[in-house]
């Protein structure tokens, strides 16, 4: 079946181990802004992807995962490199901008980190992702997350009550955002930051959007809308 696949290729996906990825030279871009740009172990060189982005004539990329544990300097290093190169060959930089993800590797989620990340450049934040409760749920999450099960490798999915004690989740047991995520909403809305719902179930989404609406936040997204995750 169609669930059967898909689940089966983020198994396959989540342990792949090949080398960086070199996409192609592209047109019809310019002036485009990638806003869901991956370039962590395994997929993207960051580097070669702002140098191929400049040649397209983008205007630029937003890094939602780059190698390292300080996106903002990962970033600027990027930046900095592809400014160096695009002196040299004669053609216009992109500009690249970070983002913080939360909840990564199962790290709590904490408006505090987030303000931090933002005194630190950041323009944009992702609600959690792969270590939200419906990914777990949907097509399972590494063995080690999951302690009672103690798996290597890829494992799942999991049963929803049991990804709800492991994982993350945006609401509290009354239906209502919980207050880091409040928070973080509130932060975005202050500091003129982009904010990404994540992988958000359609309670979450609607909670988030009143939110958004409330505070008056003028750059929010759902992310692939049309994934299983998410379902739209």
């Amino acid at each position: 079946t169609t669930q059967s696949r898909y689940i089966k290729s983020y198994e396959i996906r989540r342990a792949y181990q090949g080398g960086v990825q070199y996409p192609p030279a592209i047109s019809g871009v310019q002036g485009a802004i990638d806003i869901h740009c991956h370039t962590h172990e395994g997929q993207q060189d960051p580097y070669d992807l702002a140098r191929r982005a400049s040649l397209a004539e983008m205007k630029g990329l937003l890094f939602k995962s780059i190698p390292g544990d300080d996106p903002v300097r990962a970033t600027q290093d990027v930046q900095d490199d592809v400014d160096r190169w695009a002196e040299k060959e004669g053609v216009t930089p992109i500009t690249c901008w970070s983002s913080y993800v939360c909840g990564r590797q199962m790290a709590p989620i904490s408006a505090k980190t987030v303000s931090q990340m933002i005194d630190r450049g950041i323009t944009a934040v992702w609600l959690p992702v792969f270590t939200h409760v419906i990914t777990m749920s949907t097509v399972g999450t590494y063995g080690h997350f999951v302690q009672s099960r103690n798996t290597p490798g890829w494992t799942g999915p999991i049963p929803w009550d049991e990804a709800m004690q492991v994982g993350h989740y945006d609401l509290d047991e009354n239906g209502k955002l919980k207050p880091e995520i409040r928070d973080i909403v509130h932060l975005c809305a202050d500091r003129n930051v982009a904010l990404f719902f994540g992988h958000a179930t359609h309670s979450e989404i609607y909670k988030l959007a009143e939110e958004v609406d409330k505070v008056g936040l003028k750059r929010a997204v759902i992310d692939h809308p049309y994934s299983p995750f998410l379902n739209l």
